[in-house]
């Protein structure tokens, strides 16, 4: 699995990746999560480890110097090949926020004098798919289907790469789309959530520069071609292939169609600078949706980055804490006392600081109930209450079984192969994996827990009716910042 969700099991609320969701409207059934009493629970013994032997990937480079890495799986005749390149939200303009996500977006839409049904229908014919995007720290340009079109793929491929046309009315379809997006999410809670997360947590850098329709309506096609002239470019980039291909078949191939790319004379766009804001004491932050049926939950707090040594004790900790189904958070808050359908609390790699963040969506009449349960779990577990053997011992089988079971598609380790190039991490990032694993005790978990987790430093984030909540939160003598649904202040603790 990805190096940005190895730390997750999917949350109801979607927290940290993609649009975040809401829960169904409706109060929760606690009736329905809440076992009878006396009746025991207990979790299943792990299942053995697989034996799996983790793909090495194959170097080498093109003439130009683009590096090039593939892993080979010849179990299906299809392929994978993608192009990443290190660009962030920090390289868009000031005023049109989201230029990066348009233009990769916008790519796919018509390159090389085809508009986009001439070239869907050319996939069609061929079997393959193209697919362009940004993310938060990369974006890519990726090609895949059957290994005997391989080559006829990669034209269309290039043609996309290298002469996407950005035409002006697939932009303007595109535009009040995304437009609409933008102000659908100011009236989501959990698109509100996120967005003063970001704001709150980056401030005006990295994801806190938030999308808005100002910027999105100033965006132009030529925008794009200025911004695309600067982005996509060989020295800021790197080639990842997998499936039933070999580097003898492929090298040549990407060689003569990419092998005289030469960067322009532009200074290249600047990739991702993720420092996230560092709370010097415990603070609640609030965003009113009046009437709304849940509340959006969230606790944040920075916690380090993946090169320290102590990176991995702390995910296997994490999730014996909040990160999977039967850890401690969602069988309190779910199964216990029945207030969500689902609590998880994960971390996600950056290129720099990583942010740790749990997240659940609350029936309205227990958020504060349910912030200061969360709040006594957190002490808890840095405190008299630490991770045991036998749930280290569950939790352990339950990553490694799953890290295993990763892989099972190109297209899935490609993705891994992705983030540690974007996210420079060691070359052996995934060989040490089990092993550290393996390493932890409940002295070295409890160690790594106190050492990034500090109950006295959170941000404590609530999307949801304010007037039903306020005087419980006001109780809680924690100090109070009203946002906006932008997370801009509204007012000082």
């Amino acid at each position: 699995m990805p190096v940005r969700t190895l730390l997750l099991t999917v949350a109801a609320s979607a927290a940290l990746t993609g649009c975040p969701k809401s829960a169904p409207p409706a109060a929760m059934p606690e009736a329905a999560a809440v076992l009878p009493e006396g009746v025991p629970r207990t979790r299943p013994e792990p299942l053995p480890a697989p034996t799996f032997e983790m793909p090495t990937a194959q170097k080498a480079t093109l003439s130009n110097g683009l590096p090039v890495l593939l892993v080979a799986n010849h179990e299906v005749p299809l392929f994978d090949v993608r192009i990443v390149f290190r660009v962030g939200p920090d390289a868009d303009p000031a005023g049109k926020e989201g230029l990066g996500d348009v233009m990769f977006g916008m790519m796919n839409e018509g390159a090389a004098g085809r508009d986009a049904a001439g070239l869907a229908r050319e996939l069609e014919k061929l079997g393959g798919g193209i697919g362009s995007g940004a993310g938060t720290d990369a974006a890519s340009v990726s090609v895949s289907g059957p290994t005997k079109n391989l080559s006829a793929l990669l034209d269309l491929w290039t043609d996309v790469v290298r002469k996407p046309d950005f035409p002006d009315a697939s932009w303007e379809v595109l535009q009040a789309s995304r437009v609409q997006r933008i102000e659908a999410s100011r009236k989501d809670p959990g698109s509100m959530a996120l967005r003063a997360q970001r704001k709150v947590v980056y401030g005006d850098a990295y994801t806190g520069r938030l999308d808005t329709v100002a910027a999105t309506q100033a965006i132009t096609p030529a925008d794009m071609r200025a911004f695309h002239a600067r982005a996509v470019r060989p020295d800021n980039a790197v080639i990842l292939v997998g499936g039933d291909v070999d580097l003898d078949t492929v090298l040549p191939l990407l060689e003569a169609r990419l092998g005289k790319w030469k960067a322009n004379r532009m200074a290249p766009l600047p990739g991702s600078a993720a420092t996230p804001t560092a709370f010097a004491k415990e603070v609640v932050y609030l965003v009113d949706k009046p009437g709304a049926a849940q509340t959006v939950l969230r606790a944040v707090l920075p916690v380090g980055t993946p090169t320290d040594a102590d990176w991995r004790t702390f995910g296997l900790a994490n999730t014996a804490f909040g990160g999977a189904f039967t850890a401690r958070v969602n069988m309190n808050l779910r199964e216990d006392k029945g207030w969500t359908y689902g609590a998880r609390c994960g971390t996600a790699t950056t290129p720099g600081p990583a942010l740790w963040v749990c997240s659940a969506n609350i029936q309205a009449d227990q958020s504060v109930p349910a912030m200061l349960e969360l709040r006594r779990e957190l002490r808890d577990v840095v405190g008299d209450r630490p991770i045991t053997e036998q749930e280290l011992t569950f939790f352990r089988g339950y990553r490694i079984n799953a890290f295993y079971g990763s892989y099972e598609t190109p297209g899935e380790l490609l993705g891994e192969l992705q983030d540690i190039w974007v996210d420079r991490l060691p070359a052996d990032w995934l060989d040490t994996y089990v092993p550290q694993l393996e390493a932890v005790t409940v002295d070295s978990a409890e160690a790594s827990l106190k050492q990034h987790l500090d109950p006295d430093r959170v941000g404590w984030l609530l999307v949801g009716d304010k007037a039903g909540m306020i005087e419980a939160l006001k109780a809680t003598g924690l100090p109070i910042v009203e946002l906006d649904a932008d997370g801009a202040p509204l007012s000082t603790p």
